[in-house]
């Protein structure tokens, strides 16, 4: 056996090469169906693209309006129809009276703006935009959901509620109705959704697009409530107003308007001063009816006339003349049925469509001034998300290219792909591709799970498999690249044979990693891949390592767990590592390790970056339980690591004490090394007498176990270090509870207190202590307030530090950077929260 060290080969490196062609600053065209003033997308489209061009971007803006529409257009809103504030790049397309066709105007238009980034704001403009077939990538911004609005129109559902209850129960009920909004998904690179009804909808009807779709809504408040303050308008004091109240839509023969409500409300309320703008099927007894109103200033004049805006909507996914409405000072009553009910004041929103729930609110809004809640959609940062995510694709597009294109671009290493255990790679893997940098998966082989994994997340686009390559093309890859560059290969081969990148190699183990770092070498020579990254620091990033010596570009890896952790592996840690571009670890915990173990990556390679969620599919629908038998749940793998052993004794303490509790395991055990520890942890459930207080429910899919988030009451994972290192460093699960608005209880091990503030959003306990663990469970059993508290502490926490998409843009600076120019990681400017 040969003696093996961690000598350096950096002579051997070879930097990428440095095209030095200047990057253009990219041109975006925005495109919406109608034009500002009529309806709430088109007038919120014209407000963001004020705010985009008035940031410097080389931005253009599309009204289309068809043929019908075009006089009364005019009408309303005369010379300045579609651009009133006379700003430069905005252009009017005259359509037919079809909206579904094809539109060669449309076409000649984009020709001459020769946009990379086109922005469809709802499914006419993004698929009129995506039928076109054009180099530019585009993004889908939602203003509705189509496939309610056909649900409505043929009274299979009468309202948002029960639309949203069918789907959550049974998503094969719903078949789809609209093909066009199906095939704007499907032809998008990237979808926004801009409230959690559409986000929630999106992911049910659009599985295989899940991957493309910005796991949080980016809401419109901002650049609406921008408008409205655009306007010196002196509003009446509430007591003194003419109307009390107001009805506002564009177009009141619209079904989700729900006419036939206004109709009744206005019957039951006699006595009260009603006014109701928007063009109206018919008139109302004893109620002033105004028509359109094109004037902005007009509207919202009308508007701070009045005490009370009531929205009937029997659909509508965010509308924002209630945040107009708030704006201007007006009583919000509304139901569950508008997607943003969350600022209506809790006695103000009514929990049916019942005429009677609107005219018991009517009644209290009518009387005093009420306190809306906007502080929920002010700390959203809606428009520097969307700014943010429509930069990043533009810069993307003019660094690698096409989207589609996998020409160019950044590979990813691993073993098998997906894994059903390894969910925070899939959702990363997503989240950077949906900030448009084109990643190629490169994975040895599928995972006797990836059939188990989460049809959200796994994107199966783009993905190489070196085990499906035919023997003799593996032949003519080795043959190429060896005659290529011969004394690096043979080099190789031997440095390969001499490192320590393993605890435990053999002949046989060293020569079947040099031989697939070939087979990696021959795919990133053959999709012209400029680096090459792992997302673990184990063999996986040493055969990214040798590969990316072979053909001369960089690579990366992670340092996240057992790879730095467990004995087995950390012992070839420094030889994996280095020569690496830059490690990437999870948590502070690790980065203060890695530094005193490695100090010559400290200085401007080693960069932290926090793993995860997808927010928007950890919602929790239902109320926090006050009931006396408490539902505890623990998410994990059967591993020493996540402390079994201590909630069993921990449960046995609970039943002593007379405790009402029931609690629910969810994960599988780990075969092979871990198996005496599963057989520990049956026995000692049997032992104890726990078969009616604990039950273990095996691996689930993610979406069975969001089940049981919904229906627990406390999550519970006391973590402890195993005898061969391995521990846990930032657990998923316990962010997913965290997320779900779970009180949860731990223990204050590695990069755990990096998650949960003792006391604030959930509780930490000494590993290893059986009774503390127990303690803290009673302290909160019987305290449904205090657990609904940290539930809610631990939510804010969790979108503060741990939103996917947010945390993804510090993978893309990386990236972009070396894809773009080759400049060192070093001189990357990079937010500071997020590397350190």
């Amino acid at each position: 056996m040969p003696v093996r060290s961690d000598f350096d080969i950096a002579f051997f490196e070879h930097n990428i090469v440095n095209r030095k062609a200047p990057v253009r600053q990219p041109r975006y065209v925005l495109c919406c169906f109608e034009a500002y003033g009529y309806g709430g997308a088109a007038t919120a489209v014209y407000s963001l693209f004020r705010m985009l061009q008035g940031d410097g971007l080389d931005i253009h803006l599309i009204s289309i309006v068809s043929n019908r529409d075009l006089q009364p257009f005019h009408e309303y809103f005369g010379s300045d129809m579609a651009n009133p504030g006379r700003l430069d790049n905005v252009h009017i397309c005259h359509i037919g009276d079809n909206a579904w066709s094809q539109h060669e105007s449309l076409s000649l238009l984009l020709d001459e703006i020769q946009a990379d980034v086109m922005i469809g704001y709802g499914t006419i403009a993004a698929y009129a935009l995506g039928s076109l077939d054009r180099d530019a990538s585009l993004i889908y911004c939602t203003v509705g959901f189509d496939q309610l609005g056909e649900y409505l129109e043929r009274s299979t559902i009468h309202d948002l509620c029960e639309f949203r209850s069918v789907l959550q129960m049974s998503p094969a009920a719903l078949p789809i109705l609209h093909r066009q909004e199906e095939d704007a998904f499907k032809n998008a690179d990237l979808v926004i959704t801009h409230s959690d009804y559409v986000l929630e909808f999106s992911y049910g009807f659009y599985p295989d697009c899940a991957a493309k779709i910005i796991s949080t809504p980016i809401w419109y408040y901002d650049w609406i409530v921008a408008d409205v303050r655009k306007y010196p308008i002196q509003k009446t004091a509430f007591d003194e107003r003419l109307y009390d109240i107001v009805f506002v839509a564009s177009n009141w023969a619209r079904e989700e308007k729900n006419y036939p409500l206004v109709k009744q409300i206005c019957a039951c309320c006699p006595d009260l001063r009603i006014q109701i703008i928007g063009l109206y099927p018919e008139a109302i007894d004893d109620v002033e009816h105004y028509g359109f109103v094109g004037d902005r200033r007009t509207l919202f004049t009308m508007m701070g006339d009045s005490r009370v805006l009531v929205c009937p909507s029997s659909y509508d996914s965010a509308p924002g003349i209630l945040w107009e409405a708030v704006e201007m000072g007006c009583n919000v009553v509304a139901s569950r049925n508008c997607g943003n009910w969350m600022l209506c004041h809790p006695e103000l929103l009514t929990e049916s469509m019942h005429v009677d729930s609107f005219k018991s609110a009517i009644e209290k809004a009518v009387g005093r001034e009420y306190e809306s809640d906007t502080h929920w959609f002010d700390n959203k940062r809606s428009y520097e998300r969307i700014k943010t995510a429509i930069s990043d694709i533009g810069n993307s597009k003019t660094i690698f290219g096409p989207l589609s294109a996998p020409s160019t671009g950044i590979a990813y290493h691993l073993w098998h792909y997906p894994i059903l255990s390894e969910t925070f790679i899939q959702r990363e893997i997503a989240a950077i591709r949906r900030r448009g940098i084109p990643l190629t998966i490169v994975a040895e082989s599928r995972d006797e799970t990836s059939e188990e994994c989460d049809p959200y997340i796994k994107d199966a686009s783009n993905v190489i498999y070196l085990d499906e390559a035919q023997a003799q093309q593996n032949v003519r890859k080795f043959i190429g690249i060896f005659f290529r560059r011969p004394f690096k290969t043979a080099f190789l081969y031997l440095y390969t044979r001499f490192s320590r990148y393993h605890s435990n190699t053999d002949l046989r183990f060293d020569k079947e990693t040099f031989h697939l770092s070939l087979r990696l070498a021959a795919v990133l020579c053959a999709r012209r891949i400029v680096h090459v990254h792992s997302p673990w620091s184990d063999r996986n990033a040493f055969i990214a390592k040798l590969a990316s010596r072979m053909v001369g570009t960089s690579y990366s890896a992670q340092a996240r767990a057992h790879d730095i952790h467990r004995r087995s592996y950390a012992a070839g840690l420094k030889a994996t590592v280095r020569g690496a571009k830059f490690v990437i670890t999870n948590t502070d915990y690790n980065f203060a390790l890695l530094k005193k173990q490695l100090p010559w990556l400290a200085r401007h390679r080693l960069r932290r970056f926090y793993n995860g969620l997808d927010l928007g599919r950890f919602v929790r629908n239902v109320a926090a339980s006050d009931n006396t038998m408490a539902r505890l749940l623990s998410v994990g793998r059967i591993t020493p690591q996540k402390g079994f052993v201590d909630l069993l004794r921990a449960c046995a303490i609970l039943r002593e004490h007379g405790c009402a509790f029931k609690l629910d395991i969810v994960g599988a055990p780990e075969w092979g090394r871990c198996a005496d520890y599963y057989s520990e942890v049956t026995e000692l459930w049997s032992n104890f007498g726990l078969e009616d207080y604990v039950e273990f429910h095996g691996a689930q899919p993610l979406s069975q176990v969001i089940r049981f988030y919904q229906s627990a009451d406390i999550f519970v994972l006391p973590c402890v270090l195993d005898a061969d290192g391995s521990r846990d460093i930032i657990p998923n699960a316990l962010i997913e509870a965290m997320a779900m608005e779970l009180p949860v209880v731990s223990t204050s091990l590695t990069g755990i207190p990096e998650i949960v503030d003792h006391d604030i959003n959930g509780l930490l306990v000494s590993p290893g202590a059986p009774q503390e663990l127990a303690e803290a469970l009673l302290s909160l059993v019987g305290n449904p307030e205090r657990r609904n508290l940290l539930g809610k502490n631990a939510r804010i926490k969790v979108e503060q530090r741990f939103d996917i998409d947010e945390n993804a843009r510090s993978y893309m600076y990386l990236f972009q950077c070396l894809a773009n120019d080759g400049k060192q990681v070093k001189n990357l400017a990079a937010k500071p929260a997020q590397i350190v």
